[in-house]
């Protein structure tokens, strides 16, 4: 009886070798469905959160800016301009600083959630003023994400870099390359 359950499991043993192609035909489907599944997925999450972060950045440099507005001695009811005799890009990001310092902002290394630099823009009045991220694609192609003196920061298809919302160019404004 040994014998025979000896020569049964060396039966057994010797005759496999390794795995079938048919088998391992329908591992690699299965691993490529779940991955066509589960990659999109998390694509378009790790999107949505690039998008959140860049919200949130937006909104609170647009307390910042409020803040600033409202002070006395900062802003004294206008949004950072700088000074119209300074060269206006070097000028609108000086104060643009002192506005976030006093909001308790650090202002090296304030990027949008895709790791690009935020604009600004101001009127020359200081009165209003815009917040905004070029979006995925760094370029204004509709994909940005803004916010003003007005409007809480919006993300969405054409949403746009004007101030009112309609399409209409944001006129008389300073914009600020970088935010860096």
């Amino acid at each position: 009886m040994k014998e025979k359950i000896k020569h049964l499991f060396k039966k057994i043993y010797r005759n496999q070798k390794g795995f079938t192609l048919v088998e391992l035909m329908i591992v690699v489907i299965i691993l490529g469905v779940l991955a066509g599944v589960a990659i999109p997925r998390y694509l378009a999450r790790t999107d949505t959160a690039k998008i959140n972060s860049t919200l949130s950045t937006l909104q609170a440099l647009q307390g910042a800016m409020n803040n600033y507005y409202t002070d006395e001695n900062l802003g004294n009811g206008k949004f950072p301009v700088g000074d119209a005799e300074a060269a206006a890009e070097a000028a609108i990001e000086l104060e643009l600083e002192k506005a976030l310092n006093a909001a308790g902002l650090t202002w090296a290394g304030i990027k949008d959630g895709y790791g690009k630099s935020l604009k600004y823009g101001v009127d020359a009045t200081g009165s209003k003023f815009i917040l905004y991220s070029q979006g995925k694609d760094a370029v204004n192609s509709g994909d940005e994400i803004i916010c003003t003196d007005k409007q809480q920061p919006v993300s969405g298809k054409n949403v746009g870099t004007d101030y009112t919302g309609t399409g209409k160019p944001y006129n008389g404004v300073v914009i600020v390359d970088s935010i860096t």
